[in-house]
């Protein structure tokens, strides 16, 4: 049982992530705040964000309770307030950091089971 609250947890965070990774060009402009070069216009990172996006409400639907798919959403788009109020800029290093290690977690559990 541990083991899908992991699982549900991992995908919460990985779409977290991969929305921050998303918008933050549009969060930090307003606020000038500092920009990875590798986030600036269409990127490989925004790319691997936009596949968190559907992946992650996808594969919890698929492998849990069709209204956990909810549960990634809400609880993602809440992670991705907190961690953009709380990081400031540094959330962009964050998120790609995170993001990696949410679908490794991810995929080593999953693979245990």
């Amino acid at each position: 049982m541990t083991n899908e609250y992991l699982k549900l947890t991992a995908l919460t965070l990985a779409f977290a992530f991969g929305f921050i990774l998303v918008v933050y060009e549009q969060f930090a402009v307003p606020r000038v705040w500092f920009i990875e070069p590798s986030l600036r216009g269409n990127s490989y990172a925004k790319l691997s964000g936009v596949f968190s996006i559907f992946m992650a409400p996808g594969l919890a639907s698929q492998l849990f309770i069709w209204w956990h798919s909810l549960v990634v959403l809400a609880g993602g788009l809440l992670l991705l307030r907190l961690v953009l109020v709380v990081f400031k800029s540094r959330s962009q290093y964050v998120a790609a950091g995170g993001l990696i290690a949410c679908w490794i977690v991810f995929l080593v559990l999953f693979a245990r089971s």
